[in-house]
């Protein structure tokens, strides 16, 4: 299910469903809004603290729910991600979301909004957006295309393993996806793209990730697999890509067309991309599709 289409000038919900953020980041984020034409408005409980959250469950919950409900604001923006927007899945009633399908943008923590609003509603949202920092003329160029609901096509990409591949885009960042698994939250992986990107994780951790979800046979399931960047993830010891090597090793294996760098993730200027939308992967054509 499609989010309703905005216009310039419509009035946006801003919110921290994980960590907190500062007074200059908030204003960063309404300056970005601004500037593509949208009227932010603050969240209730947006500068609230509560040791490593922005407020309570019950805070940051009630932020999403006050402007989801609300006939004035038209779409929904996290400033940033973190920790903490698994805490908020088993207090919202996603019957919201259906009700009122607006746009939903977030990034990294907020994966876990992402899958969960998909899978218990059928409705797309958004991934790759944080706007606690400036952002970039990519991530500007197809926040604007989300915006407008338009596909996307990138071309000339690089092909881990050649084929083509469709279905909708689950995923984004690879530990809160991993940490879904086993809950009623982890959506249908069976026939869809898999997104994956981190930021932080030493080689052997994407390595023990990426083994759990090749155990837990995700990948064998998957129509596609989209790797992103992998941001800051050196150890400091070995070379700087041992991380890519780590990735290749898995990809290598899969029963499906494999993408990787591409760009989507931590790092600037990240393209934005909707969960649930439907994907093409195809190296035939040397493009990676995203009909939104």
């Amino acid at each position: 299910m499609k989010p309703n289409k905005i216009k310039i000038g419509t009035w946006v919900g801003l919110i921290c469903p994980a960590s907190p953020v500062n007074e200059e980041e908030i204003k960063i984020a309404e300056t970005t809004l601004k500037d593509i034409g949208l009227v932010p408005v603050l969240g209730d409980h947006l500068v609230n603290k509560g040791s490593y959250l922005s407020g309570t469950d019950i805070e940051r919950a009630e932020d999403i729910k006050r402007f989801f409900e609300a006939a004035d604001i038209g779409a929904i923006f996290c400033i940033r991600g973190g920790y903490g927007s698994s805490r908020l899945l088993d207090i919202l009633d996603f019957k919201l979301f259906k009700d009122n399908p607006k746009p939903f943008f977030g990034h990294s923590d907020i994966t876990a909004l992402n899958n969960a609003i998909f899978l218990k509603t059928g409705l797309e949202s958004y991934s790759g957006l944080i706007l606690k920092e400036e952002i970039g003329g990519e991530t500007r160029r197809t926040l604007e295309y989300c915006l407008k609901q338009t596909p996307l096509i990138f071309s000339h990409q690089n092909f881990l393993r050649k084929g083509v591949g469709t279905g909708h885009l689950i995923g984004g960042n690879l530990t809160v996806f991993l940490h879904l698994l086993g809950t009623q939250y982890f959506p249908e992986v069976r026939g869809n793209i898999l997104l994956l990107e981190d930021v932080g994780e030493k080689p052997y951790e994407l390595d023990r990730k990426l083994r759990h979800l090749l155990q837990a046979g995700i990948f064998s399931q998957v129509s596609g697999v989209i790797f992103g960047s992998f941001y800051h993830c050196e150890d400091g010891v070995s070379k700087a890509d041992k991380w890519r090597e780590v990735i290749k090793e898995y990809g290598e294996q899969f029963p499906c067309p494999v993408v990787i760098d591409f760009n989507y993730g931590h790092h600037p200027n990240s393209v934005v991309l909707a969960i649930g939308s439907k994907v093409e992967i195809s190296s035939l054509q040397g493009t990676v599709t995203f009909y939104d």
